[in-house]
């Protein structure tokens, strides 16, 4: 990607065979009944609480500290009201990755996840302190940002070995070795999910250009018009770079290289100093910790 980048559609040639997971049929009764022009909220709730492990999982969500209620809620249909439509599917959503996943049992999917899930915790946090974008879109797309990997690690025995070695290699990204070795990338898998599943293309978008945080924020700086969509896509972009970093450095690993080339331009983009940045790395773990 250029500094003077525009946004293109891929081909699902470049999948190179990879089977998607398919979308639930929770999901799609709930995705089905929310297109209509007249929605019922109580039918919406009705076929998320059909799924209960799926429920159960929302329901625990909802009621962690991440969310802040004042009292415990007990049914979908107090949460529909009480959050939004919006942000009730978000979850059904991501609850609905990690159970089809599991139902195809992918290698080291629970690690994945474990990881997955603080980055989507992280990322709604932050942008709840920074204000760059809601929150529970914030959260989906930290969960499925990374959803390429088990689907490229069932496919190919040696994705893991090419994932390290992209990690250790300085100057490129992580998807231009994956796909100068295997012709396609995690992102990219990782996107195709997300239109699969019919996450809002914004999400989609970030998905796919999630490793590219240098580039979108070089063209940021130097362009003087202004694109909504191109800035909406750089905040997601940058958002998910500083909390995909924290959660290196949680985990005490310290091979982000797209920190290193987009750290510094991260920061400015946010008008953060390096000293309020540890404090809001300081917080969002804290925050973490209580979930």
């Amino acid at each position: 990607m250029s500094p003077n980048m525009t946004i293109e559609e891929p081909t699902e040639k470049l999948l190179n065979g990879i089977i998607l997971p398919p979308m639930p049929m929770t999901l799609t009764g709930v995705n089905s009944e929310r297109a209509k022009p007249e929605p019922s909220l109580a039918e919406i709730a009705r076929l998320i609480e059909r799924d209960i492990s799926v429920a159960a999982a929302v329901i625990k969500a909802i009621n962690s500290p991440l969310f802040g209620l004042r009292r415990k809620l007990e049914s979908i249909s107090q949460a529909v009201f009480l959050l939004g439509l919006d942000n009730v599917i978000n979850l059904v959503t991501a609850m609905s990755l990690r159970s089809a996943m599991q139902a195809k049992k992918f290698p080291a999917l629970d690690r994945f996840f474990d990881t997955a899930q603080n980055v989507a915790i992280m990322m709604s946090s932050l942008a709840g302190d920074l204000g760059v974008m809601p929150s529970g879109q914030a959260y989906l797309l930290g969960l499925f940002h990374d959803c390429g990997i088990p689907l490229l690690i069932q496919k190919y025995p040696e994705y893991q070995e090419i994932v390290r070695t992209a990690k250790t290699t300085v100057n490129r990204s992580v998807t231009a070795v994956e796909d100068e070795r295997i012709g396609t990338d995690h992102a990219l898998v990782g996107y195709f999910v997300g239109r699969s599943w019919k996450l809002p293309n914004a999400i989609c978008l970030s998905i796919r250009y999630h490793h590219c945080a240098y580039d979108l924020l070089t063209a940021s700086q130097r362009t003087t018009q202004r694109d909504e969509d191109i800035d909406a896509l750089t905040n997601a972009v940058a958002l998910l770079t500083m909390a995909d970093f924290i959660s290196y450095r949680l985990g005490n690993r310290d091979e982000y290289h797209d920190w290193d080339l987009a750290g510094p331009l991260v920061l400015a983009h946010f008008k953060l100093t390096p000293q309020a940045f540890e404090l809001l790395e300081k917080e969002t773990c804290e925050k973490l910790a209580e979930v």
